[in-house]
């Protein structure tokens, strides 16, 4: 027997507590991996700035995915697409400073 079937109310009350537990849970797991990619950069003497670039520009993608999934759902597609063109050009403008290094860089060995 489904707990929706005895009484909604707490079938919603139980999914929102559920919830809140499993994204409290993914959290911790974020962080903890963020620990590690970040002592990994820092290992090989990658600038603290590149790092949080690159930390954020991960966090942008996978936001956009999450929202472009929600507005698909929400038979909103082709506000997902535009909402998708313009996280592409925002992520192109914020790694600007690393595009900008990796060219001098290339430059610098030629």
């Amino acid at each position: 027997m489904l707990l929706e079937e005895v009484n909604p109310k707490y079938a919603k009350g139980f999914s929102l507590v559920l919830l809140t537990f499993f994204f409290m849970v993914a959290l911790q797991i974020l962080s903890k991996m963020i620990g590690d990619l970040t002592a990994v950069f820092l290992n090989f003497n990658i600038e603290q700035q590149y790092v949080t670039i690159i930390i954020r520009l991960i966090g942008i993608v996978y936001y956009a995915e999450f929202v472009n999934f929600l507005l698909t759902e929400a038979k909103l597609g082709n506000v997902g697409k535009m909402f998708e063109y313009i996280v592409k050009l925002y992520l192109i403008g914020y790694s600007l400073p690393m595009i900008i290094t990796l060219f001098e860089l290339i430059l610098s060995i030629l």
